[in-house]
């Protein structure tokens, strides 16, 4: 038998268990939902709190962000990425911020 619990609580997207208590919620393309202590980088496996990235749709902290694209830069702006999101296309990187509409310049979401 399935309780009302069970059919009115989600699960969280990292261990698949029944959320119903403290947690966080992350909404994109799809809402994602995790027990606060589910929210760890997907490479140190270290808690994450505050700011974090996203890399192929895991969870990566400041600390391994800043690692992964150290020494890197921008196609377009020529600068690191310190503080900003990187986003790769072609074997390239971009500042999110960078990557704009060739025809009306209006910054693309991607």
């Amino acid at each position: 038998v399935v309780s009302t619990k069970e059919k009115t609580c989600p699960t969280c997207t990292a261990c698949g268990k029944m959320v119903d208590g403290d947690s966080v919620v992350m909404k994109g393309e799809e809402e994602k939902i995790y027990h606060t202590q589910c929210v760890t980088c997907n490479k140190c496996e270290e808690s994450i709190e505050g700011k974090f990235f996203m890399q192929d749709g895991n969870l990566v902290c400041p600390k391994c962000q800043e690692k992964e694209f150290e020494g890197r830069t921008c196609f377009i702006c020529e600068k690191d990425f310190a503080e900003e999101c990187c986003l790769v296309s072609k074997g390239k990187n971009y500042h999110q911020s960078c990557i704009k509409c060739s025809v009306c310049g209006e910054g693309l979401l991607g």
